[in-house]
């Protein structure tokens, strides 16, 4: 039975006084599972999770849908995340490189953006990318910041990310804006889980904690999150949650409080997504395919087959309907329904 698991495990030196702090963040871990229990994004226990994946109604019946049209692109020597349509053109973000890549639809390369570095215009493991009517965002991990662009692609201004909630290793991995320009974060944050917000409008940056991780779409100037799995707490020497295979869950995004407004029918673990008229597009990792939902998450069938060594995964739309994915790779898949 295939399941995909995400952890995050300290390790210590063998002393009395570095014993007795695993066992405190043992504790912590603990009690913070124990609180959730009544919440509408619960963390379970390890055993729950198990006792999702053995029943067997939670198994979707997979049917690839006929006349999709598919194809594969690449882009030599590149490793692409974040991914967004502009007009005829895509914009890629270039993870290995430090860069941003205008793609047409034949998959050559128009234009590099930027270059390795921390100035204006310059990328340290670039990730998300998002848009809205005046603007691109452009989530540069490794400098902590939005960088935001105009439709000529000119460096306009940046935020900072204040990542002080979060542990230095965890990467920053999604984002988007709403219709008030107020900026929506996401990633793996198993340590602390949760939503980090910007808000360009005031200046003000706020975590919310709550026990998500996952990816972020917008659908008509509103935010929605897909968790990308169920966080539980591993039943031996629990020193952090664990991500895994599970009862995922779609999440409404406000500034002050985000809240679950419905569950994805089966169990599946998520990479990426995007909303389009009342239908989610999701990448699924459980199944290595991207899957289609209805707005309440009942489950419609698979578009097709992806890439199952990707576990990392972003898609977007162009505007003639072409879904493309990405995995950190080179090798970027189109579909067409």
């Amino acid at each position: 039975m295939k399941r995909v698991i995400k952890m995050v495990l300290f390790l210590f030196l063998a002393s009395t006084v570095l014993l007795t702090a695993c066992q405190k963040t043992k504790s912590e871990y603990e009690q913070r599972a124990q609180e959730s229990e009544g919440s509408s994004l619960p963390i379970a226990k390890e055993k729950e999770v198990d006792a999702l994946l053995l029943d067997p109604r939670n198994t979707l019946d997979v049917k690839q849908k006929s006349g999709v049209i598919s194809s594969e692109l690449y882009v030599d020597g590149a490793k692409i995340c974040g991914m967004v349509s502009l007009d005829k053109e895509i914009l890629l973000a270039d993870h290995e490189n430090g860069q941003l890549l205008l793609m047409d639809s034949e998959g050559k390369i128009q234009e590099r953006i930027g270059e390795l570095g921390s100035g204006p215009l310059e990328f340290q493991k670039p990730t998300g990318i998002t848009k809205d009517s005046q603007y691109i965002y452009v989530l540069d991990d490794g400098n902590s910041r939005v960088q935001i662009l105009d439709y000529d692609l000119e460096y306009v201004r940046e935020v900072k990310i204040d990542r002080t909630e979060l542990d230095p290793s965890e990467e920053l991995e999604d984002i988007e804006v709403d219709a008030d320009q107020t900026i929506y974060i996401s990633g793996c944050f198993l340590m602390n889980p949760g939503i980090i917000v910007l808000e360009l409008k005031t200046g003000k940056e706020s975590f919310q904690k709550i026990n998500f991780c996952g990816f972020l779409a917008c659908e008509q100037g509103k935010v929605y999150g897909l968790s990308s799995g169920q966080l539980y707490l591993p039943d031996e020497e629990p020193i952090s949650f664990g991500e895994g295979t599970g009862e995922c869950a779609v999440l409404e995004c406000f500034p002050k409080d985000s809240r679950k407004i419905h569950k994805m029918q089966g169990i599946n673990s998520f990479n990426d997504f995007l909303i389009k008229d009342k239908t989610m597009y999701c990448i699924s990792q459980y199944h290595n395919e991207l899957q289609k939902f209805d707005i309440n998450g009942k489950y419609q069938g698979s578009i097709g087959m992806l890439d199952g060594e990707s576990v990392l995964q972003y898609i977007c739309e162009d505007e003639e309907g072409k879904l493309y994915v990405s995995g950190k790779s080179s090798r970027i898949f189109t579909f067409q329904e």
